[in-house]
């Protein structure tokens, strides 16, 4: 009976991979799609395009601020009440502590499956 089962979940890992190659297929040609179709917007000036279907592609950017002086902006930051936890670069502090301080708690998340591919020789 167990080698049944790893015959079996030979051939679903087996499906999952043939998928995922096909996918990093399409994953890529969209990627190409979507550069050429941003380089015709800028080329155009155009801001967006419509399909008959109502899809519509926009071109957008991201803003973000640079701090150029420490002390002012963190100053600016505590009197507007923006200042935020880097729970991130905490974890890393606290991640071995068997007892973690009050005032964090430890949240665990839904279990996930990572796939590692096999390096390509080039």
């Amino acid at each position: 009976m167990k080698q049944l089962a790893k015959t079996q979940d030979l051939t679903v890992a087996t499906e999952l991979h043939a998928i995922q190659g096909q996918i990093a297929f399409l994953q890529e040609r969209e990627d190409e799609l979507k550069a050429a179709l941003l380089e015709n917007l800028k080329n155009q000036g155009v801001s967006h395009v419509r399909l008959e279907d109502g899809t519509t592609y926009t071109r957008s950017h991201r803003e973000t601020l640079k701090v150029k002086d420490e002390a002012a902006a963190t100053k600016w930051a505590v009197e507007n009440g923006c200042m935020k936890i880097d729970t991130g670069k905490a974890m890393k502090i606290l991640r071995r502590e068997f007892k973690l301080p009050k005032f964090f708690t430890r949240v665990v998340g839904e279990d996930y499956l990572t796939v590692k591919g096999v390096k390509d020789d080039e």
